[in-house]
């Protein structure tokens, strides 16, 4: 990209920014009850009662299920266990922790099972993609061909009940 492009990128990134900020800060103080150092009437809302309580407990559910999932695929990659294993210990933690207020996964076409191995190799391709670049290709080569070889006679992933 030419230099005079990326100055004028930057320079619109930078408006652009600019103008969200000044948007956020005239929208926290819209309210005539409100001004520095007054929260607004949203705000008090959600710090007070229930509302709170409800969001903090979604937000540790999928920090938990986030942390569980990272867990998993660390271990599938230090060698400690195969894509089924961790494709089943995801599904333990998404039935362990659901999140009935958050949207449904999309059902794969070859099923839930699939679509479980499918987002560990997402998974463990983002993380090998952020700290071992070079690596990245064997690894998913590798992931897609044991799912392949756990493809049953129908076509369809199964993973084993527990």
């Amino acid at each position: 990209m030419p230099t005079s492009s990326r100055r004028l990128l930057f320079v619109a990134l930078l408006s652009g920014g600019g103008a969200g900020l000044i948007g956020y800060g005239s929208g926290m103080y819209s309210r005539p009850e409100a001004g520095p150092g007054k929260p607004s009437t949203v705000r008090q809302e959600l710090e007070m009662g229930g509302e709170s309580a409800k969001l903090e407990s979604h937000r540790q559910v999928f920090e938990q299920r986030y942390a569980l999932k990272d867990k998993a695929v660390r271990e599938l990659l230090r060698g400690h266990q195969t894509l089924v294993q961790a494709a089943v210990r995801f599904r333990d933690i998404e039935r362990d922790l659901p999140v009935p207020w958050g949207p449904v996964p999309p059902s794969a076409i070859s099923g839930e099972d699939e679509r479980l191995c499918r987002e560990v190799i997402t998974r463990a391709r983002h993380w090998v993609w952020a700290n071992l670049p070079a690596e990245m290709a064997s690894v998913v080569a590798r992931l897609e061909a044991e799912l392949e070889w756990v493809r049953g006679p129908d076509g369809a992933v199964h993973l084993p009940e527990q």
